[in-house]
């Protein structure tokens, strides 16, 4: 694949990750703006123990499948045996998460739309990981169009018609779960000819023990990866620390964001990577080029974030951010740690150490447990946020240390880096020198101008700083 061919494909993937995160930004600020205080922490907390539990219960099958689908000899068995695999597994871990979020919420008829939410997740996962893995990305967009637009219209009718409840929040995003799945699901049953009712019991078996050699050692690893990027959300919700609502409702936008900056290019270059090493070379220019372009679009989302997001975020929900700049940022540094992180463990995937990965995802998981809660004890929001960094930045530590042996630090971090201070010095100067010029105009002008220079420069930027060649696995030197 040559550069072009691979921004051409970026830019097919974008919209797999710009629906819904869009979407679930605006869940974020209609929940926080309509929600009484506290409520939003009991969401998130809710919300991320079943989802937990659902990864930690099927979403290795769906983890497992993304490498082992482009290489199966008959994929419509595969894929046939998959569906029996999830469905069995997806009900009885429904039980358990929603069990689990029944803990943090005080409304026990959430239990049942719970379970649903968990068991309509489970199937999405999968049905998502093998479109993926097999480059199917119109399918792909129909199916965040349905899902969004299901889940839209469910939020807009019910608080519209029966008021604004936690509960019709989780019903409407169990409804785009099982919009977007059930037209994947047609997809493949069109594309793979599958047949349930031919399923064989012992290659329904067969298939388990592969799948489970390769995703048992992902069990862990989700484990441990989610307590240590959710952990805070106990820790605020258990002390209940004073505007832990706006904390974390800012935690989710980012969150949402970084995922449709990284997501689509990480969906990308994974089954490159793969293909490249299936024939004995790890491609480590391409996994350089997207830490380097990964890098300079976080900085320009935290440049974005600090000069005009937040003013956005309070006019749209009517509520003051009282949570200082720093705290946030030490928030966005940890989630650029983690989402790094997925790139930079790529080598230890590709040479199959995923145990290995697990260990580290464990050690790091346990200790940011103590991190956070003691964080959040003797230092509220901001020892929550301080702990969060250290941990991202350890797991990133580990799994990396092979990697950067072997990559060129300077086009990869130092180029980029640089290029974000100055990035972040302009945006700076822009919106003094707006102040300056327009001292009379709305927060909503300055933010429009300020946008409208911004979205000329960064294309120049990202042109300018990223290594495009990089993309290019006909470059020499791919190892």
């Amino acid at each position: 694949m040559n550069s072009k061919a691979f921004f051409r494909k970026l830019i097919y993937y974008i919209p797999v990750k710009l629906i819904p995160a869009c979407t679930g930004i605006f869940y974020v600020l209609f929940l926080y703006k309509n929600l009484p205080v506290g409520e939003y922490v009991e969401y998130s907390i809710s919300l991320f123990t079943a989802l937990l539990a659902a990864q930690i219960g099927s979403g290795w099958l769906a983890n497992a499948l993304l490498y082992y689908l482009p290489v199966a000899k008959n994929k419509s068995t595969l894929v046939t045996n998959s569906f029996i695999l999830v469905f069995a597994m997806a009900v009885l871990v429904s039980l358990v998460a929603a069990s689990i979020s029944a803990l943090f919420i005080s409304d026990v008829t959430l239990f049942g739309y719970m379970c649903l939410l968990c068991f309509f997740q489970s199937l999405f996962g999968l049905v998502s990981s093998i479109h993926q893995s097999e480059f199917l990305i119109k399918d792909q967009i129909i199916s965040v169009v349905l899902q969004c637009v299901t889940q839209l219209l469910s939020i807009y009718i019910f608080f519209e018609f029966a008021g604004a409840q936690l509960k019709f929040a989780i019903v409407a995003t169990t409804l785009g779960y099982l919009a977007g799945g059930s037209y994947l699901c047609v997809s493949l049953c069109y594309k793979f000819k599958l047949n349930i009712s031919s399923a064989n019991v012992i290659a329904i078996k067969q298939d388990f023990i592969n799948l489970f050699k390769y995703g048992a050692p992902l069990v862990p690893w989700m484990l441990g990866v989610m307590i240590t990027s959710g952990v805070d959300r106990i820790s605020i919700g258990y002390f209940e620390l004073s505007h832990g609502d706006a904390y974390l409702s800012m935690k989710d936008i980012l969150v949402g964001a970084s995922g449709l900056i990284s997501m689509p290019l990480l969906m990308l270059i994974h089954p490159l990577i793969v293909k490249e090493f299936s024939k004995g070379r790890f491609a480590v220019f391409v996994l350089q080029g997207a830490m380097s372009l990964l890098t300079i679009c976080f900085s320009i989302l935290w440049v974005f974030w600090q000069f005009v997001g937040i003013e956005i975020f309070q006019e749209l929900t009517g509520k003051d951010v009282l949570v200082s700049v720093k705290i946030i940022f030490l928030m966005f540094v940890s989630i650029y740690f983690s989402c790094l992180s997925v790139y930079v463990q790529k080598r230890l995937e590709v040479h199959k150490k995923i145990s290995l990965m697990a260990q580290y995802a464990l050690v790091v998981g346990v200790l940011s447990v103590p991190l956070s809660f003691v964080g959040a004890k003797y230092f509220g929001l901001v020892g929550v946020s301080l702990a969060a960094v250290v941990a991202q930045g350890i797991y990133l530590f580990l799994v990396g240390r092979t990697l950067f042996k072997k990559i060129n630090l300077q086009d990869c971090f130092y180029k980029p880096l640089m290029c974000s201070v100055f990035y972040w010095a302009a945006g700076g100067a822009g919106i003094h020198f707006l102040g300056v010029i327009f001292p009379e105009s709305t927060m909503a002008l300055k933010a429009l101008l300020w946008c409208s220079f911004f979205i000329v420069v960064t294309p120049i930027v990202l042109w300018r700083v990223v290594a495009w060649r990089d993309f290019s696995t006909e470059r020499e030197g791919v190892e």
